[in-house]
């Protein structure tokens, strides 16, 4: 909690939540953390702890869901699916081990 402000109150976006989502699927225990950084040392701090921690590369695939039409499903089989390599990091290097290389993903409708 920040100056009285709920961690639940933080600010997200729909990636945000749709990696969440993701994850929840596949660890329905899984939490999230967040950390409001106001000012430069905070940023500073928070790279020197990332520094000591091991690296896993999580891959993040949007996967449309087409409308049920032969033409529009051929339409999106040729598309690349959208995605993101995001930076796990992890203090156990065991788990970024077990998270390396990883995929999540998440189900849209076009």
């Amino acid at each position: 909690m920040l100056f009285g402000i709920p961690e639940n109150e933080y600010p997200s976006d729909i990636l945000d939540n749709d990696l969440f989502t993701a994850v929840r699927n596949i660890y329905p225990n899984a939490e999230v953390k967040n950390k409001l950084l106001l000012f430069n040392t905070e940023l500073h701090n928070l790279k020197e702890e990332i520094e000591h921690c091991r690296k896993a590369q999580v891959t993040f695939l949007y996967e449309p869901l087409p409308e049920e039409t032969p033409l529009i499903e051929a339409l999106y089989k040729k598309l690349p699916i959208p995605h993101f390599e995001l930076n796990l990091y992890c203090d156990n290097p065991l788990d970024a081990d077990y998270f390396s290389n990883m995929s999540v993903s998440t189900q849209i409708r076009a």
